[in-house]
């Protein structure tokens, strides 16, 4: 079961060398892994076990599969422990690549309260961990339903990065995203401790700043929902949800990019100045909605040459694969493939750095040539 599915789309793609237009044709096959999963929202792989990578689902499970196999046994079980109104759930998941660390691993969900949780689980070999194991690492009480960010990952520097959302509700609470004295609206960077808790590294941006919070990494964010690191060059790509569109935005040290004063690059207030912030380098107009854009990773594996260094996102609605391209005149968009009748609800790639993606109604595929 879930073995057979194949979708086979041809791509082609305009391709420009010494000058000459050429045209460059390959096929994707869009082959299925399985399809008993429940709305999965995020894929991860395990860099330190390439056998294995996991598949976050909203309700709370972690599932785990082996060889292309979903297995019996899942890596993390908190339903009941989180909050599935809204955009709410169990939303991301990361492993540390540090050897002293290996013997922990990390969540981010929404409580049954509407807070953001970052939580530490100790590894139990052959069976899952559960609410009972947790470690909360941070809490953001959030008042409003909205706007939460929350994706973790760690960085090629070993560092756990965290997004957090505005904070949702009103004009002067979502102010917060420009405040460095608030965790809401930024990317954190936060060292965890092998036994519970965590600090700041010395280098973060804000530390000798008087009233900021050194957790604080970059600032001006609404809705950043999917992060990732680029394995070639370790740049960091945020995928920010706006009222009007989407941002795509490459995030360094201490930079401010622009929310709620721009959006886009655009201006939302009369004495915006712009020379304060950063501009995306592609903003996303082609879905019906802002929130149905789902990051997102730069393409490193080996499968499709034609695709290195690009940008690889979804539009969930559209069953649309797309991809960024970094070109001398800004970064172009292209349609990759199309998945009909699917909603994809999650996109990133194996230990491999070959893409993968997750359907609303339950399935895993692979992308392959």
């Amino acid at each position: 079961r879930g073995m057979l599915g194949l979708l086979t789309l041809v791509v082609i793609f305009s391709i420009a060398a010494h000058a000459e237009p050429q045209t460059s044709t390959f096929t994707i096959r869009a082959h299925q892994i399985c399809d008993d999963l429940e709305h999965p929202v995020q894929i991860v792989a395990d860099y330190n076990a390439p056998d294995y990578m996991y598949v976050v689902e909203r309700g709370g499970l972690v599932r785990t599969i082996k060889h292309g196999e979903l297995m019996p046994d899942d890596l993390l079980d908190l339903e009941g422990s989180v909050s599935t109104k809204h955009a709410h759930g169990l939303l991301s998941l990361a492993f540390s690549p540090t050897a002293s660390n290996r013997k922990n691993f990390y969540a981010s969900f929404i409580d049954v309260q509407g807070d953001i949780i970052v939580a530490q689980f100790p590894v139990r070999e052959g069976e899952p961990a559960d609410a009972d194991s947790m470690t909360v690492l941070m809490k953001l009480a959030q008042a409003f339903p909205n706007s939460n960010g929350n994706q973790i990952a760690f960085g090629p520097d070993n560092y756990l990065y965290i997004s957090s959302g505005d904070g949702g509700g009103p004009p002067e609470n979502i102010q917060a995203a420009q405040r460095r004295s608030s965790l809401f609206g930024k990317i954190l960077r936060v060292k965890p401790e092998p036994h519970g808790g965590y600090s700041a590294p010395s280098d973060n941006p804000f530390t000798s700043e008087l009233h900021a919070l050194a957790e604080n990494w970059a600032l001006g964010f609404r809705n950043p929902r999917h992060f990732s690191f680029d394995n070639k060059t370790g740049a960091l790509f945020v995928l920010d949800e706006g009222m009007r569109l989407v941002e795509i935005n490459r995030v360094e040290r201490g930079k401010n990019y622009g929310w709620n004063e721009m959006e886009g690059f655009s201006c939302l207030h009369i004495n915006c100045q712009t020379r304060s912030f950063q501009a995306p380098i592609a903003t996303l107009t082609n879905a019906p909605s802002p929130d149905d854009s789902i990051g997102g990773f730069v393409y490193r594996g080996a499968r499709f040459p034609e695709l290195q260094g690009r940008y690889m996102y979804a539009i969930r609605s559209l069953g649309e694969i797309r991809v960024l391209k970094e070109s001398t005149d800004g970064w172009k968009d292209e349609l990759l493939l199309q998945l009909p009748k699917k909603i994809i609800t999650a996109i990133g790639p194996d230990s491999h750095g070959e893409p993968l993606c997750a359907t609303e109604d339950g399935e895993l595929f692979a992308l392959t040539a």
